[in-house]
């Protein structure tokens, strides 16, 4: 037949077919058997040993000491496939042989295969010195040993270690060290998704977070920062739709969040003259991008189109498809004019990220000193935008034309942030800090100082007006030894006990403080005054004849009633001589004396000051005639 063979017998009967090529071209190839009559398997047929004997073909180049990929097909996992108890996928298992013909001697293993890696990766972007790259695949997922290691080579050790995943977890975890000139990590659950890739730098003493992507098809590595700064760059896309036709690379502009974006449709290609951002099922033409005539071919039936559009910064380097759906231009035609584009497969079709670089390589850096400081400020609840001045070389910069500004935090109470990001002709980025001071709270209440007497318990309700922290109240100081008449509550509600001693009573009123207030407080005052005392006096006024007197003695009871101890006084008599006819005692009985002259005498009562009244007096008056 004009074909060398490796005819072989395996010692079990596990395997009863093989695949000549890899794992992933075998699980590609289908059911070689059964699979539309593909026929593509190696199939084993039982030797008089009764062992199953394979005949496999063999290239010149397979002749030549090269290891050869070949898979194995497990017999029980295809009848469990056929049953329908697992998927095709499950029944594969890469192997490799290795003929050395001047030896006769067959190797035989697990696969084992080191491939070239092509690398997509900007060292200006993303710090990294890449020399090159390879996959390291021993086995496959059904084996017990499969292993997909990604080797990366570094043209210095710059960074010296390397961690699959965030830089939270390496800083942790502490990475993989840098070994041989290279970094070596596992992969193999990484192929096809986002991945994020932290290096140490080892001068600095910290993490780069990087975004990677495996294209494990065509062998392409990815690496872009984890978010591009504000700038210009030059984006290679990729579209699936392959009638779209435009100039690579493509014009983006980056401020802070929002990457604008700017293709130009070729001439030969101007059949499209509006564009979407989204897919097809979420089509709205109203938010529908007009393409604007490429000036240069204006007079041109076949006119080009640039299509402007914005997108999240984050998606140029997070590898998410950028869905898109193109209309027909009017009069393109007889059929389309007007339509828009939709495969009859009904697939979505999207652009991405094959490669970015910085469009202006020459850009002025930004440093720490070219930006000013920043004043602290005060919470007001809003978001708070000190100013900021950037001087470069003793020119004041533009903002949204040099540079753009971001706060972050800048609500709250606490430490803000500002990130200063040269565009345009000015490169770099840098983060200062500026203060949220905790703003003052006031409290309010129409009671501030009130005047009172003691003369029954009473409360007293402060009603002061809530003011941002929660409020609380204690007694602030008292008279002397008359701390247990006064008490409150934490509602703000006074009592004021009977018997309170005169004088003032403070009591605090206090604001905690929250995330964004300092506590205040404030002090209300009760004054605590004496009352009016009420002196009752049952005879006011007594009237006695001369003749009654010039008899025998005459007496009366004033019946005097008060609080207060009460004192009785002779105030006045009619002379000098008169006051030895006169006299009151101490329970207020009046004694006039026989012969006693006539004329007026006044008596003065006196009811004491208690610690709730004042003093009080009063007079009778008595007339002899």
């Amino acid at each position: 037949e004009d074909t060398t063979y490796l005819v072989m017998a395996l010692s079990g009967s596990g395997y009863r077919e093989l695949y000549l090529g890899t794992y992933e071209k075998a699980v590609a190839n289908g059911d070689g058997t059964k699979d539309k009559g593909n026929d593509s398997w190696i199939h084993g047929y039982l030797n008089n040993d009764s062992k199953y004997e394979f005949k496999i073909p063999l290239t010149d180049d397979m002749l030549s000491g090269k290891s050869v990929a070949v898979t194995a097909i497990s017999n029980s996992y295809y009848e469990k496939y056929l049953n329908g108890t697992n998927d095709l996928a499950r029944i594969f298992y890469p192997r490799q042989f290795q003929i050395d013909v001047e030896k006769g001697t067959l190797t035989t293993g697990d696969y084992d295969e080191k491939v070239n890696v092509t690398v997509t990766n900007s060292t200006e972007l993303t710090g990294l010195d890449i020399t090159q790259a390879f996959l390291n695949t021993v086995g496959g997922p059904n084996s017990n040993n499969y292993s997909e290691k990604l080797i990366i080579m570094m043209a210095d050790n710059q960074y010296d270690k390397a961690f699959l995943g965030n830089a939270k977890d390496a800083a942790v975890n502490g990475g993989t060290a840098l070994k041989d000139g290279g970094f070596e990590l596992e992969f193999k659950d990484n192929f096809e998704i986002k991945t994020v890739v932290s290096f140490h730098d080892a001068a600095a003493n910290t993490w780069k977070e990087l975004n990677v992507f495996f294209n494990k098809g065509d062998s392409r590595l990815y690496i872009y920062p984890a978010k591009l700064t504000s700038g210009k760059y030059l984006i290679d896309l990729t579209s699936s739709l392959k009638m779209f036709k435009y100039d690579n690379p493509v014009d983006v502009v980056v401020k802070g969040d929002t990457a604008t974006v700017k293709i130009h449709s070729v001439v030969s290609n101007s059949r499209y003259d509006r564009m979407f951002i989204g897919k097809y099922a979420n089509l709205d033409e109203s938010k529908a991008i007009v393409g604007e005539a490429d000036p240069g071919n204006a007079e041109d039936k076949s006119d080009a189109y640039y299509f402007t559009f914005d997108i999240p910064t984050t998606s140029l380097t997070d590898f998410t498809p950028i869905y898109y759906v193109l209309r027909y231009r009017e009069g393109y035609s007889q059929d389309h004019s007007g339509d828009w584009y939709q495969s009859k497969s009904k697939e979505d079709y999207y652009l991405t990220v094959t490669g970015i670089k910085k469009e202006n390589t020459s850009a002025v850096e930004i440093s720490e000193k070219d930006v000013s400081d920043i004043l602290d400020v005060v919470y007001t609840g809003k978001a708070l935008k000190p100013e900021v001045t950037v001087t470069v070389n003793g020119q004041k910069l533009t903002v949204e034309k040099d540079y753009i500004i971001t706060y972050t935090n800048n609500i709250n109470a606490g430490t803000a942030k500002v990130t200063i990001e040269g565009i345009g002709d000015y490169e770099g980025s840098i983060t200062k800090t500026f203060k949220i001071k905790k703003a003052s709270q006031s409290i309010t209440t129409a009671f501030i100082s009130k005047k009172v007497n003691a003369t029954k318990t009473t409360n007293y309700s402060i009603s002061a007006k809530k003011a941002q922290g929660s409020l609380s109240y204690k007694v602030a100081s008292t008279p002397k030894k008359a701390a247990n008449f006064i008490s409150v509550n934490s509602k703000g509600v006074i009592t004021l006990k009977k018997g309170a001693y005169e004088g003032t009573y403070k009591i605090k009123i206090t604001a905690k403080e929250t995330k964004n207030y300092k506590s205040a407080s404030k002090i209300i005052s009760l004054k605590v005054e004496k009352a009016s005392q009420k002196l009752e006096i049952k005879v006011k006024s007594k009237k006695i004849n001369y003749s009654n007197v010039k008899k025998k003695n005459q007496s009366f009871e004033i019946g005097a009633k008060a609080a207060g101890k009460i004192t009785y006084k002779i105030a006045s008599t009619p002379s000098k001589n008169a006051g030895k006819y006169i006299s009151v005692n101490k329970n207020g009985k009046v004694t006039l004396k026989k012969n006693a002259p006539k004329g007026n005498y006044v008596i003065k009562i006196t009811a004491k000051a208690t610690t709730i009244y004042k003093q009080a007096t009063g007079l009778v008056k008595v007339v002899v005639k």
